[in-house]
């Protein structure tokens, strides 16, 4: 391969950057701008490589997987309630009924449509970030996503977050291209995207700012456009009610009642507006009896809500893991250097949209712990800022050594190359997944009980991830533990985890476990499982060899 082709995205380092960024909505100009399809290509190469050097690396199913994987046999069957209970009308679990069904094995297929979703997602973050800055900016910017520690390792998993990448930067690049160029087809494309956002993750909502915010910061300069322009926007919002309206009258016509978002995240809202009101107090587990603890697996929302100064530094804590510490000092950088343009209404944007997914997350974590990937469409929008940082690191160092080393282009680009290596070698700790080492261990544990029992036993669990263990062990869940077991279930196995998500009901399951189960079922000592089982507590049924 040629090798200048491969260095085409990094000569655009070595151009000298605008002194201002005016924007496109500004002057809302229609010029064409030059066509990059080298440079797109090679961007996407090197997006390509270190994500197929994850999925290398990586071949275990995700808990998240599993349960995508049930609502798809759940759709198949054209069960229904059982389909949408959980996510409401989601676009991956029809995605992942297709990958099961074309001829490859489901996971190569899910793991390989993750890295695509991941790798083209590169193509409308260039396109929206070159438009809000220039070629020179958003080619670092795909740079920096590319090599992007914590996107890297997500993007070979079988979940929904790489897909949603694609339509959230597919849908930002289209709604600025039709603000600007004022053009039917665009909001109309704009519109399908948002959609398909909006039912991939509930995230894609707060595509809601830009797509309405942006066109109206263009009425200004839309001089005899603008009645276009507001009908337009429109009937980009309009494709939302359509398009659920014809799924459900067309596929899902047979469904006893319609399916819609999910309504569990406002429930979440509704409850956190009224946990401000003392007029009901929240229940505690004194006055909650032991049967129901087993259906009750958590405090009341109201009484473990995280709030004030420690919610605060959570959530922190969870935006600078999804960052990475050396790309979040670049967004400080560029954001620092770059202030006149970021505090500009089109770029002000961007920001009130984290702002809204910022508040809705820590809402969310008044009930639940969040992991990082609610945080990452903040990461996305902050590549323009961390590539200018990045340029701004590379400009300070060539002036601080400038009366002793002569720069040429050859020097500068050499140099950019390696702050980017830095950025990924910096990062090369964070590319492992937090929950990765429990992946791993609830999947051994599932082929432990599959060798040592056999196929289709019958499992309750409680614990955290337990489908990898369903799933690997080829068995059925059959519910909670102490409901299944003292119940007409007697499942095969029991599991418990001593977590802090269940370390409230902890001491209750020991007492009724030691009462009620102490001739039924025998515990396997922690020994005998699979590495890294401390907490992990499985019975098995006695008339059963382990």
């Amino acid at each position: 391969m040629n090798i200048k082709i491969l260095a085409s995205p990094f000569r655009l380092l070595l151009e000298d950057r605008a002194e201002a960024f005016p924007g496109c909505l500004a002057g809302g100009t229609r010029a064409e701008m030059p066509r990059r399809r080298t440079l797109l290509a090679v961007l996407m190469l090197v997006c390509l490589i270190p994500r197929v050097w994850a999925a290398w690396n990586w071949n275990v199913l995700w808990a998240d997987t599993v349960f995508y994987l049930d609502i798809s046999n759940a759709l198949e069957r054209r069960a229904f309630p059982a389909a949408f209970f959980s996510l409401g009308l989601n676009v991956y679990p029809v995605i992942l009924l297709w990958l099961r069904h074309c001829g490859v094995d489901w996971t190569v297929a899910g793991e390989w449509w993750s890295i695509a979703m991941a790798t083209l997602a590169v193509l409308p973050l260039y396109g929206w970030v070159r438009r809000q800055f220039d070629d020179q900016v958003a080619a670092v910017a795909c740079l920096l996503y590319a090599l992007h520690p914590k996107l890297v390792a997500f993007s070979p998993l079988i979940i929904r977050d790489p897909t949603f990448w694609l339509l959230l930067n597919l849908t930002l690049y289209l709604i600025l291209r039709a603000a600007v160029e004022i053009r039917w087809s665009l909001f109309l494309a704009a519109g399908v995207a948002l959609t398909l956002s909006v039912h991939t993750r509930t995230e894609g909502w707060v595509l809601l700012v830009p797509v309405v915010l942006w066109p109206a910061l263009r009425l200004p300069s839309a001089a005899g456009s603008r009645v276009r322009l507001v009908v337009g926007t429109l009937a980009c919002l309009a494709v939302i009610p359509l398009s659920v309206a014809l799924v459900n009258a067309t596929w899902l016509r047979d469904c006893p009642q319609w399916s819609m978002i999910r309504g569990h995240h406002l429930a979440v809202v509704h409850r956190w507006l009224g946990s401000f009101s003392t007029s009901a107090p929240p229940t505690t587990p004194e006055s909650t009896p032991a049967d129901e603890l087993s259906l009750t697996p958590t405090l009341d929302p109201l009484e473990k809500r995280h709030s004030g100064f420690p919610l605060v530094r959570k959530l922190a804590v969870r935006l600078v893991k999804a960052f990475t510490y050396v790309p979040g000092v670049l967004v400080l950088i560029g954001v620092w250097q770059w202030r006149h343009v970021f505090f500009r209404l089109d770029h002000l944007v961007v920001s009130f949209m984290s702002l809204l997914l910022l508040v809705a997350i820590g809402i969310r974590y008044s009930e639940a712990d969040t992991d990082i990937r609610y945080f990452l469409p903040i990461v996305f929008v902050s590549f323009p800022a961390m590539g200018l940082g990045l340029l701004q690191v590379t400009d300070g160092i060539v002036r601080a050594t400038g009366r002793r080393v002569t720069w040429g282009p050859k020097g500068r680009c050499a140099l950019a190359v390696g702050l980017l290596a830095i950025v990924w070698l910096a990062g090369w700790r964070d590319r492992e997944l937090s929950a990765g080492p429990r992946m791993h261990q609830r999947a051994a544990l599932g082929r432990q009980i599959l060798q040592r029992l056999g196929p289709n036993r019958s499992i309750a669990a409680r614990l955290v991830s337990a489908g990898p263990v369903v799933y690997y062990s080829r068995g059925r869940l059959v519910g909670e533990p102490l409901l299944s077991v003292l119940g007409d279930h007697r499942p095969v196995v029991v599991l418990l985890e001593d977590s802090s998500q269940n370390r409230d009901c902890w001491a209750a399951y020991a007492a009724i476990l030691q009462r009620e189960l102490g001739l039924r079922y025998h515990r396997i000592p922690e020994d005998r499982l699979p590495p890294r089982s401390e907490g992990t507590l499985v019975l098995v049924r006695s008339d059963e060899r382990f």
